[in-house]
């Protein structure tokens, strides 16, 4: 199979250099997350790990993308896992085509203990990349950023990422929020609003109505829906995902995706109907996800990422009280890219975004289902 191959004629032999080099007992090779259960435990237990590197986040993204999954890992003597780097393979004739690490994630830090361990994976990595005809790797850290070679990769601080610290009740916590954020809380509970928590996948389908009402404002092209029916069906199977909406006289006005994995609450997605903001629906979407999350028991609510150009969200997300962390891609492509490139492709945004306010809401919906996944 793809494994066998790939192990035979790419990893082997220059393995078997390197650990005579270093005298080491161990081995590399590619494995399928979702059948080597390894996978899975060693994730859990790593400082590092994340919802994102899970087998089940794969299920989702393979199942709704068709992109191919790429776990490379380093065994020791007694075939545990030790270190790895999960990758997804895009094709794309927009981008070409490319391994990332890791697609349609905000951040997938590299597993690892032992240094020489990395280095003896990025070797293997980079001899994929020489034999299969890939354009580009990406890597997407969030904290071991030392740990890539920075002669090798260009490296760019594109996002942020916001995380609160679920360490007292909630009482506490609420008293770290910025002014404007505990006055708005106020008057969404002096509100007419009401919370209620989606149950099935028509409740998403509902949700992904106003995912898609907010992209369209932000010109923003809206992923498919295949990825919110997937998330849920697979999520929800584990008990790990969360929905939950907000309503103005049975009328809902704004609703926000979370996944539970290990000891965090992800916030992934929201959207909401701009004529009610005035009544801070996302205010006391975030109290009640927040509130929850505490009662279970996690250390910590994952705000997600936010791009640098965004300094509103960012701003919004600061005044939760939370820490923030710089999401770094680390890309190599043989070659820098030029200025010129870097300018035509924040030039080819601003177009882009102009166009999604301006297309009708079906139409756009189309587009993302023909044109999302080769951009990601």
């Amino acid at each position: 199979d793809l494994y066998q191959f790939f192990h035979l004629n790419f990893v082997t032999p220059k393995f078997e250099f390197i650990t005579n080099m270093h005298a080491m007992k161990k081995k590399a090779k590619m494995i399928d997350p979702s059948l080597d259960k390894r996978w899975d435990n060693f994730v859990a237990s790593h400082a590092y790990g994340s919802l994102y590197q899970h087998s089940l986040w794969m299920e989702v993204v393979k199942k709704s993308y068709g992109y191919q999954p790429l776990y490379f890992v380093l065994e020791d003597s007694n075939s545990s896992i030790v270190a790895g780097i999960p990758f997804f393979l895009i094709k794309s004739r927009f981008k070409g085509n490319r391994i990332v690490s890791l697609a349609l994630s905000d951040y997938s830090d590299i597993l690892f203990n032992d240094k020489n361990d990395i280095d003896i994976l990025m070797d293997i990595i980079m001899d994929y990349y020489e034999n299969s005809g890939i354009s580009n790797i990406e890597i997407r850290v969030r904290k071991n950023i030392d740990c890539i070679n920075n002669n090798l990769f260009t490296k760019n601080a594109v996002y942020k990422n916001h995380v609160l610290f679920l360490d007292d009740t909630l009482e506490t916590i609420k008293r770290r929020f910025h002014k404007s954020i505990r006055r708005n809380i106020n008057k969404s509970l002096m509100s007419s609003l009401e919370i209620a928590n989606g149950s099935s996948e028509n409740d998403m389908k509902k949700f992904y109505e106003l995912y898609v009402m907010t992209r369209k404002y932000h010109g923003l092209l809206p992923q498919p829906y295949i990825f919110f029916g997937n998330l849920w069906n697979i999520m929800n199977s584990n008990s790990m995902i969360y929905l939950m909406f907000a309503k103005d006289n049975s009328k809902t006005i704004a609703g926000i995706a979370l996944v539970k994995y290990n000891d965090t609450m992800y916030f992934l997605y929201g959207g909401s109907n701009r004529e009610f903001l005035n009544k801070r629906p996302n205010h006391r979407l975030f109290l009640n996800a927040i509130d929850l999350s505490i009662q279970q028991g996690l250390k910590y609510f994952d705000f997600g990422r936010t791009s640098l150009d965004n300094h509103g969200l960012m701003e919004f997300k600061k005044r939760w009280g939370t820490v923030e962390y710089n999401i770094t891609h680390f890309s190599y492509t043989g070659r820098k890219e030029s200025r010129l490139e870097k300018y035509s492709t924040k030039k080819v945004i601003k177009i882009i975004n102009t166009i999604c306010r301006k297309t009708p809401t079906p139409v756009l919906k189309i587009a993302g289902n023909i044109i999302y996944k080769y951009f990601r």
